[in-house]
């Protein structure tokens, strides 16, 4: 069974490769390689070899599926991502007269918020990043380049538990949520702030449209331009109705646990008839 967290684009990478500080060639030299031996033979090169293929969006699949051969047999299907469920009280902000703009990530290279402080920084409201770096030397001086680069007014909030009291206000009190990453599939934080009415501005990378539709505004994550005006235009409609946001809130690890496990019997079923094993009779 292979569960992946699959993107892969000239976009993908030249947003990862431009937020480093040494540029590597060879991460756009071997997408165009693969994508050239790809296209030269009727069948992708690389086999997954699993009997289940379990993605988050069937924008991911058709991914999978131009880079990887994947089993005559196998099970390929979309479970999507989902959140904790949210608490009542979570719900019950008291005002939102301090509305802001949230970027809720951890600080990396392929998280691009230099290029979100690059876009947004003439915008006049308040800006808010909810997140720390990641664990490396890398993501730790990246997070400094950013600190440096934005707007001192700007706030950087660090880490904030996840679950607790501080993180769902920190959610609620967004009007917009913005990721412009290299790809969001579509990026956990993303939804847990849709689940609490702020509108998403997202990456054209990855699957966030599947997840938001027509209540999202997308950009190219390269395109400065492209990101500003998106944000603007999700700050000009507002915060999400209720409704849609409920119905966000009902994608819960429950929900998606039950649709993993009816794959994984339509797998075991499958192979069973591939290989004309007789089932285990209970005693």
């Amino acid at each position: 069974m292979c569960s992946p967290v699959y993107w892969d684009s000239l976009t993908h990478r030249r947003v990862f490769d431009r937020n480093r500080r040494r540029a590597v060639p060879s991460l756009m030299l071997q997408y165009l390689a693969k994508r050239f031996v790809n296209g030269a033979l009727p069948r992708p090169f690389k086999k997954l070899p699993y009997d289940l293929v379990l993605a988050n969006s069937q924008a991911e699949i058709k991914v999978l599926t131009r880079d990887y051969r994947i089993l005559d047999h196998a099970v390929v299907a979309s479970v999507p991502n989902a959140v904790d469920p949210v608490p009542r009280w979570a719900q019950q902000t008291e005002s939102r007269n301090d509305e802001y703009l949230l970027y809720p990530a951890m600080f990396a290279p392929r998280k691009n918020q230099i290029g979100f402080i690059k876009a947004m920084r003439n915008f006049p409201h308040k800006v808010v990043f909810m997140g720390g770096p990641l664990p490396s030397r890398e993501c730790e001086e990246y997070h400094l380049a950013c600190r440096r680069l934005a707007p001192r007014h700007w706030e950087f909030l660090g880490t904030v538990q996840h679950g607790s009291a501080d993180f769902y206000q920190v959610l609620a009190r967004a009007r917009v949520a913005c990721l412009a990453s290299s790809c969001e599939t579509p990026g956990i934080a993303l939804l847990e702030a849709a689940c609490l009415g702020a509108r998403p501005a997202a990456t054209v990378e990855g699957c966030a449209a599947e997840y938001f539709g027509f209540e999202g505004e997308y950009f190219n994550p390269l395109a400065e331009n492209q990101l500003e005006a998106a944000v603007q235009r999700a700050w000009a409609r507002g915060r999400l109705e209720p409704a849609f946001s409920a119905s966000l809130a009902r994608l819960t690890w429950t929900q998606t646990a039950a649709a993993t496990y009816g794959y994984y019997l339509e797998a075991l079923a499958g192979l069973r008839e591939a290989k004309n094993v007789q089932p285990v009779r209970d005693r």
